[in-house]
């Protein structure tokens, strides 16, 4: 696919959009528009790409919105060289906004065929330190070092404990979660070995976070 001025122009008028929105931090909206997000949707979508809406990315998942993926990475509050978790890959969109704001990405995502496209993506767009990995992190080791922040795009009824573990003192983890018969937004920030801060960061939409791995399947 190729990324024309037509394209950068609808980009540049998402981004305006988008800059009215005090708590999106500056870092964020630069790396949201130098990201060509008409390459993580299907053909089918290409015009809708550069609207502030969710859309369809096959095997029940969703792309979010734009507006979206700029609170969820705005609340990471990432710095440049930081290891980063995401768990759901989904298109790879949101990955590739982490990438440019300069974090040290581990992405992982549950159905292989989505997996498999966002990395033929990654790999389109010359993407460096992002790793792109098929499986459920939820049931991989605890990694070492543990990572400055964690990022789901799938809603939890609870916070799985095996992350929690994989977050280093003074990390972040933004994730949805359900609370009270809704889903709402949180940040958790670890502050000792056994000890943790929450906030809620108001109401949001996700598909739901399911465990285990779909392998595509191969005759």
């Amino acid at each position: 696919m190729q990324d024309t001025y037509r394209h950068k122009g609808m980009r540049r008028k998402l981004l305006q959009q988008l800059q009215k929105n005090a708590a999106f931090r500056p870092e964020v909206l630069a790396a949201i528009g130098t990201v060509p997000r008409h390459f993580f949707v299907d053909s089918a979508f290409e015009e809708l790409a550069y609207k502030d809406q969710a859309l369809p990315i096959g095997g029940g998942q969703t792309l979010s919105q734009p507006s979206t993926v700029a609170w969820q990475c705005s609340l990471l509050e990432l710095s440049a060289g930081q290891r980063i978790l995401e768990i759901g890959t989904g298109s790879g969109y949101q990955a590739a906004i982490l990438q440019r704001m300069g974090a040290e990405l581990d992405t992982y995502e549950r159905q292989e065929a989505l997996q498999l496209a966002a990395k033929k993506r990654f790999d389109a767009l010359k993407l460096e330190n992002l790793r792109s990995y098929f499986g459920d992190a939820s049931e991989l080791p605890l990694a070492e070092p543990p990572y400055d922040g964690i990022l789901m795009s799938c809603a939890a009824e609870q916070i799985p404990k095996q992350l929690l573990a994989r977050l280093k003192i003074g990390g972040r983890m933004v994730l949805p979660l359900l609370y009270q018969e809704q889903q709402r937004m949180f940040v958790v920030e670890r502050k000792g070995e056994k000890t943790f801060e929450y906030e809620d960061c108001g109401p949001c939409r996700f598909v739901p976070f399911l465990p285990g791995a779909l392998p595509v399947q191969r005759n």
